[in-house]
């Protein structure tokens, strides 16, 4: 858990990008789930990776939202 909260730290003083969150995020959540602690770590970070997506796609340009918005057929 303390890399999780390490990672989520890192994430939001911007020293790494969403994406080497996830990977990172994702390598810990591999060695958890061997560990039986997955739930707790999810649980942990489903706010901050909401919280980036959201960010994300809020600070895209409208290029990159029509991709998204097409992306997810939205009308």
């Amino acid at each position: 858990m303390e890399e999780i909260k390490e990672i989520k730290k890192n994430y939001e003083m911007g020293f790494i990008s969403s994406q080497e969150f996830l990977c990172e995020y994702a390598g810990v959540l591999s060695k958890l789930g061997a560990q039986g602690e997955l739930i707790d770590a999810m649980n942990t970070v489903l706010a901050p990776l909401a919280d980036f997506v959201v960010k994300d796609i809020l600070n895209a340009s409208d290029d990159e939202k029509k991709q998204i918005k097409d992306f997810f057929n939205f009308k």
